[in-house]
């Protein structure tokens, strides 16, 4: 099952989509108590914990506060403050506080997420299941709908619900070859991204995607964003490959390949990268270290290219008319330096009507240190106006569509009250033609009655609106950018070039086209696959720093796979470095390995032939001798065999028999050292391991040695009475309910048992065991906050954190669950020698 049919099925979720990023500032605390006055609290400020103590505040709430600390200063002082007193007196009331705000910094708050639900009552039910969560009403304003916000690690836990699920139905998979394929892509992806040194780029992007500012400390260039991007795209599809459906992980290949596409011998293929490499090397490789080495005079504003020396120019501009040429018609060996080469397919159609592709991207930014992207998208158009449906089919002539892709600097439509603005931006482009004067007016020809004419026009416009965008990437805007950019001064050559290329630019763009755009599209790598897609204008939220080699990514992502799957993999990336990325891998190459490789079961020698005989009876085989498929070889070990099962279909049945937790036996009360004594037999050192034993009862927690027993018993005929339950029952729910838990982290819970208080033996304590100290110390600070911090939940060196009676009673109470139908799921310990009764 598919993460969104799980989604629907379990909860009737029918839309997840990402809210939005809060910077936030922190003060930390000057060593003592922090407080929150009424101003504080006024302007939104809270208490923070971790890492470490202090107030926070939005940071836009935190200008807010810092300006009416400025002009309650100006009202009482005698004097305009200089720069020095605003900020001593920002420090005096901050210190009061208990705060150091010298100290202070800039984070992130992973954005919310947003579910829609197809009842009411899907979504009544989920609010009380998942209250702990704090479930609130809210609206998208990206897509315009009433959701229900959830915090950001919701989202995980949900991954986490249905990846337990699915990685025990893996097991089950019939697909070998599929399954092999995965892994061995998943292998090779691992060895690029090692042999490539590239967890530094992924580094970058997860900051990036938080909406960091790509200062000194990220220096993330075009090209690197887009590759590592691409990257944390093929991860993801590739590691929830069997969870996607076959359009979700083909989307997410198709993305990969626009930002950076590769083949199978790790050659560079047309894409994002390969124009962010262009206007790179004429921008900053050629262009800016005129600026910095001194060379050329900046006093009046960087210099125009024409005004550089003749042969700079000459072969910047030789570089932007055949790099447009090779674009609009191909060129089957384009460098990239180094003596690396790579072909360009042809956009524009030839005489036949024949064209390579119908979409075209571009590093685009409209500025110097400003980065967004634009597609140029055509549409086959029959001789009756309507569009091509066949791809193969020659139409009459083509439309072309610019497609925008910026949430930065010169966005279209901002709303700094929602923080939202247009992203995704559509227009249709027009021909334009020179008049007598030499400017650039639109064109009256009609595309039906003279196509040839038409398509030579749109060529010249299309070269036009390209050489604009390649230009003004090499200077500054007039006035200083929303997010820092920098600026030129208005009235110097360079402020008026940038203005009258940007005119040029914001004429051949065309007009707004308000409706969704459907198209055909070919797959970078592999040409023969072809896709129908559509593009819609989209909201997207403004980047509030200087985030925009990642985040005018991120949008244009969007733009290709959707909000839903877009949310998924956002939430991947925010919360994943390159070190992580490796660490995803592993675990799902792990998990493959064990999926695909034979199972090899040491068992003790005298064991092995009743071993045999348990899994024929649970696998309900009466031909006599060897099971096909399962082999026995003799161990290293002394005493010990190897059982090998390298049959598939035993295989799966195999792990469905381990999913069983529990099996109890009646024994006679009168017989049953003699009985015990008998089974011991077959293991080392005469101890039977996992199991509890009374005088009437003997509990297995091992499934496989609970076969044995009951197979030994069987020929035995020791058995007082038959099983208590069939042959492996249900297993106990106690943990799975336990997991289930509307607290962070819960579903981490690796096992659960009950024993007695030490402080009180009469009294049970609930002893949870957590894969790692971080998981335990979260799920602690979510059952104080459930219940009460004082005393502070204990959490053992062993990473188990301990409940008592009390605070368990207490915290299954706030949850609102049936406390004593989770207790009596849960195993006891059988050295304690007291067992606890939770009723019927």
């Amino acid at each position: 099952m598919y993460f969104k049919e799980w989604c629907i099925k379990t909860f009737g979720i029918s839309t997840i989509t990402e809210g939005k990023i809060i910077p936030i500032t922190v003060l930390p605390t000057a060593g003592g108590n922090v407080r929150l006055d009424t101003l504080a609290q006024y302007y939104g400020g809270y208490y923070v914990s971790t890492p470490i103590t202090g107030i926070a505040f939005s940071k836009e709430n935190f200008t807010r506060l810092c300006q009416y600390l400025d002009q309650e200063l100006v009202k009482t002082s005698p004097h305009l403050p200089s720069s020095i007193m605003f900020q001593q007196n920002r420090n005096h009331y901050f210190s009061q506080l208990g705060t150091n705000s010298a100290a202070q910094y800039n984070e992130r708050l992973l954005p919310n997420i947003h579910l829609t639900f197809q009842t009411l009552q899907a979504k009544q039910e989920f609010m009380k299941k998942f209250a702990n969560y704090y479930p609130r009403e809210s609206f998208d304003v990206i897509n315009n709908v009433y959701t229900i916000e959830m915090p950001p690690g919701f989202l995980s836990q949900l991954r986490d619900m249905y990846y337990k699920e699915q990685n025990i139905n893996i097991y089950k998979r019939s697909d070998v070859d599929t399954l092999q394929e995965q892994l061995e892509h998943l292998e090779k992806l691992k060895d690029y991204i090692l042999k490539n040194n590239l967890e530094g780029r992924l580094d970058k992007a997860q900051k990036l995607s938080l909406d960091y500012s790509n200062d000194n400390s990220i220096n993330n260039a075009e090209y690197e964003a887009s590759s590592a991007y691409a990257l944390s795209l093929q991860v993801f599809a590739e590691t929830n490959k069997d969870n996607l459906t076959q359009q979700e992980y083909n989307s997410l290949i198709y993305a990969s390949n626009v930002l950076a596409a590769y083949d199978e011998q790790g050659n560079l293929k047309q894409s994002l990268k390969t124009d962010s490499n262009f206007t790179n090397y004429i921008t900053r490789g050629i262009y800016f270290p005129l600026i910095t080495s001194g060379s050329i005079s900046i006093q009046n504003g960087w210099p125009l290219l024409s005004g550089l020396p003749t042969n700079i120019q000459n072969k910047i501009f030789t570089l932007i008319n055949d790099n447009t040429t090779n674009i609009l018609h191909g060129h089957p060996k384009v460098s990239l330096g180094k003596n690396n080469y790579y072909k360009m397919l042809r956009f524009l159609p030839d005489a036949h009507g024949h064209s390579e592709t119908d979409e075209i991207v571009f590093q685009a930014g409209g500025m110097f240190h400003h980065s967004a992207m634009f597609r140029v998208i055509k549409v086959g158009v029959l001789a009756n106006g309507q569009q091509v449906t066949d791809p193969t089919q020659i139409p009459h002539h083509y439309e072309y569509y610019k497609v925008e892709s910026n949430l930065g600097a010169g966005c279209h439509d901002p709303d700094f009250r929602t923080k939202t603005c247009k992203g995704t931006y559509i227009t249709k482009l027009e021909p334009f033609v020179l008049n007598g004067s030499k400017q650039l007016v639109p064109s009256a020809t009609n595309p039906f009655t003279n196509p040839q004419k038409y398509q030579a026009e749109m060529e010249f416009t299309l070269r036009e609106l390209i050489s604009a965008e390649r230009q003004l990437l090499f200077y500054r805007q007039p006035q200083l950018g929303q997010n820092g950019e920098s600026s030129s001064v208005p009235g110097t050559p360079e402020a008026n070039e940038w203005i009258r290329l940007n005119n040029v630019k914001q004429l051949l763009s065309g007009k707004y086209y308000p409706y969704p755009l459907n198209y055909f599209t070919k797959d970078r790598v592999d040409p023969t696959k072809i896709y129908t897609t559509t593009v819609m204008n989209q909201l997207g939220y403004l980047q509030e720093e200087g985030s925009c080699t990642i985040f005018s990514i991120k949008h244009l992502v969007h733009g290709l796979i959707g909000h839903e799957l877009a949310a998924l993999h956002s939430e991947f990336i925010q919360k994943s470095n390159g070190a992580e990325h490796i660490a995803v891998i592993e675990r799902k190459i792990k998990l493959l390995k064990q999926v695909l490789e034979p199972i090899q079961i040491s068992i003790d020698s005298n064991g092995t032939q009743l071993w045999i005989d348990a899994f024929k009876c649970y696998m309900n085989i009466t031909v006599p001798g060897p099971i096909k498929g399962i082999e026995i070889v003799s161990s290293s070990q002394k005493g010990q065999n190897v059982i090998i099962i390298k049959d598939h279909e035993l295989k799966k049945r195999w792990y469905e028999l381990l999913q069983q937790q529990k099996v109890q036996f009646l024994l006679d009360p009168q017989n049953y050292k003699n009985q015990i004594a008998g089974f011991t037999h077959y293991f080392t050192n005469g101890t039977i391991p996992g199991c509890q034993i009374t005088s009437t009862t003997i509990t297995f927690h091992d499934p496989v040695i609970a076969c044995l027993w009951e197979e030994y018993s069987k020929k035995s005929a020791l058995l007082k009475t038959p099983p208590q339950f069939s042959f492996f029952p249900q297993p106990l729910q106690g943990l799975s309910m336990l997991q289930n838990l509307a607290l962070t982290e819960a579903n981490k819970i690796q096992s659960a048992v009950i024993a007695p208080d030490l402080m009180n033996p009469n009294q049970y304590v609930i002893k949870l065991k957590f894969p790692d100290n971080g998981s335990a110390k979260t799920f602690a600070n979510a059952v104080e906050n459930a219940t009460t911090n004082k005393p502070k939940v204990t959490i053992t060196p062993e990473n188990e954190v301990i409940l008592g009676e009390k605070r368990s009673a207490m915290l299954f109470k706030s949850l609102n669950v049936n406390a004593n139908k989770i207790l009596r799921e849960l195993p006891q310990e059988a050295a304690s020698g007291n067992t606890f009764n939770f009723g019927t």
